[in-house]
């Protein structure tokens, strides 16, 4: 009898540890929820931030239960890592997602394109249903993901007779590479939530970086301003978006930004750009010793970013000019004994601006001309727009080699302070681990 009674007791004592225990956890991850709870999901998810470091967080959704204008430290980080993850829909369904669907919308029509990874997760609690729709918005940085972030686009004939009619673009104060992909997710977006079986409140979550930062933002306004969602945008590294002079009123959009990268100066602001939303900016440098310490990685940027900017500016002083095609102003000349041998190198030339003209091709941004020489010879002249300029930059940007491509001198020291500028942005200012540091010290300051 006394050794059930003793055997008896452990059982009560096991029992109680327990429970102790999972109280203990439970609190100490914002305390245990008494309310019955249907669909509940908390889960544990390891993700990395560079490839030698690898970082938990919990996966709550109860923080889209709140107020959507004020920022989540939370959900800013769940979102760093999604748009950092490199298999994104494989960390989507471990956080709980399902109906994973992934889709490229604008492949096959010109470089407007981007990936966009979809998941729903129905949650049920206290009595209440959510249907949370999470878009995430990647930006395809391959050549043709560099020329639509270049493709800034302008309202005057001039654009448009040298690239052609461009349906999709909706909003012609957005820039245009950035607006047409955005339309085109938008799109897929609500096709995507027609196909759901909703039981609810529908809750959107969006995310992106960089370029699918810059979409992302423009998909959050249009969200906003819709009435059957609840909007969540979190875009990290946002360029430019738009010279809407409304922009900033958008209240559900969030843009991370490290101020040490290029990246978000692009289109400048001295042309009439900003952001949809809100802007949240810590620069990196100013915490260089932390992110060593954090990441195991060197930090280092560009300190004279807003120099090459300036610079920038003053070669193109809007946005219309860089399609208006000024004659004679910007050229490189050639000169040939015969008019044979110019002909030859023009055709060269042509061809090697001319694939895929409204994709990769450059040819309709420059001209040539031949003249013959008094006293004997001919000239070749190549006429050349700030466009082509401006598409060189964007061939930079993707890491193409442009020494072959022949431009006037007045190109050259703003092509080159531009090329080390945004590659060495791109190498940390621009990376997960930059933003991973500014989110986390945001919930600090919080």
């Amino acid at each position: 009898m006394k050794k059930k009674i003793v055997r008896f007791l452990y059982i009560i004592t096991g029992i109680a540890t327990i429970a102790i225990t999972v109280l203990i956890i439970y609190t100490a991850r914002g305390g245990f929820d008494t309310q019955e709870v249907s669909y509940y999901f908390v889960q544990r998810i390891r993700a990395p931030i560079t490839s030698t470091n690898t970082i938990t967080f919990d996966m709550d959704y109860r923080m889209f239960f709140g107020d959507n204008t004020v920022y989540s430290a939370d959900i800013a980080h769940a979102s760093l890592l999604i748009t950092h993850h490199p298999a994104t829909h494989y960390l989507l369904e471990s956080m709980g997602f399902s109906n994973i669907d992934i889709s490229y919308p604008g492949r096959g029509f010109d470089n407007d394109r981007a990936r966009l990874i979809m998941g729903h997760r129905r949650v049920e609690y206290n009595g209440n249903t959510w249907d949370v729709i999470h878009a995430y918005i990647a930006g395809l940085f391959e050549h043709h993901g560099w020329f639509s972030m270049f493709d800034i686009g302008a309202d005057i004939p001039e654009y448009f007779a040298l690239t052609g009619e461009h349906f999709d673009w909706i909003n012609r104060n957005n820039h245009k590479g950035f607006d047409v992909t955005a339309n085109r997710i938008i799109r897929e977006i609500r096709n995507y939530m027609n196909s759901i079986d909703t039981g609810g409140q529908t809750i959107l979550w969006i995310t992106g970086h960089s370029r699918g930062g810059a979409v992302a933002n423009i998909a959050g306004a249009y969200f906003e301003r819709a009435p059957e969602v609840i909007t969540f945008t979190y875009a990290f590294a946002t360029p430019n978006i738009t010279t809407d002079i409304s922009a900033r009123e958008y209240q559900t959009i969030f843009n991370i930004i490290n101020a040490d990268d290029m990246t978000p100066l692009l289109p400048p602001a001295q042309w009439g750009f900003t952001r949809y939303g809100r802007d949240i900016s810590l620069s990196v440098a100013d915490f260089e010793e932390g992110f060593n310490e954090l990441i195991g990685l060197r930090y280092f940027y560009y300190a004279d970013i807003d120099s090459v900017i300036r610079d920038f500016v003053e070669f193109i002083p809007n946005r219309e000019a860089i399609y208006i095609f000024d004659w004679g102003t910007y050229y490189v000349i050639w000169d040939f004994e015969s008019r044979d041998e110019a002909e030859e190198v023009k055709e060269r030339l042509e061809t090697v601006l001319h694939p895929g003209v409204y994709n990769f091709g450059m040819i309709q941004f420059v001209d040539f001309g031949i003249y013959e020489i008094p006293g004997g010879g001919y000239r070749l002249v190549n006429y050349q727009s700030p466009a082509f300029f401006v598409k060189i930059l964007a061939e930079v940007a993707s890491g193409a080699n442009v020494e072959r491509r022949y431009v006037d001198s007045v190109f050259v020291d703003i092509r080159d302070d531009f090329s080390r500028a945004f590659t060495t942005s791109l190498s940390r200012a621009n990376s997960s681990a930059a933003h991973y540091v500014i989110v986390e010290l945001l919930r600090e300051e919080l």
